[in-house]
């Protein structure tokens, strides 16, 4: 069976942004994993060369998440191929801190 490296996303007290590395089987439903197996809501960001997969718990659905269990897909011939969150995703982590923990303005 494989595993897939997905990361926790939360905010702790001092509203700093933590990162939880978390291994997920690879044949897990997209929506079965946050913290712990249930069955969640999901969405995706593209940013990138990649498409992200998020789950989040389904009474936050219009509001700043607790936790979100971020997952990472590689586009290629219009094909989403799961792969491992790393390094290189932290150049995103700004935009998931914006999009998932801090409320939105409307205007």
């Amino acid at each position: 069976m494989g595993y897939l490296t997905k990361w926790i996303l939360k905010v702790n007290d001092n509203e700093e942004l933590v990162i939880r590395k978390r291994q997920v089987s690879s044949h897990m439903p997209v929506n079965r994993m946050v913290e712990e197996v249930g069955h969640y809501q999901y969405d995706f960001i593209e940013m990138g060369d990649y498409m992200y997969l998020y789950t989040f718990y389904p009474q936050e659905r219009d509001t700043v998440k607790s936790a979100v269990l971020v997952g990472r897909f590689e586009v290629v011939d219009d094909q989403m191929i799961a792969s491992d969150m790393g390094e290189d995703d932290l150049k995103n982590i700004d935009v998931f801190y914006k999009e998932f923990f801090k409320p939105k303005i409307l205007n």
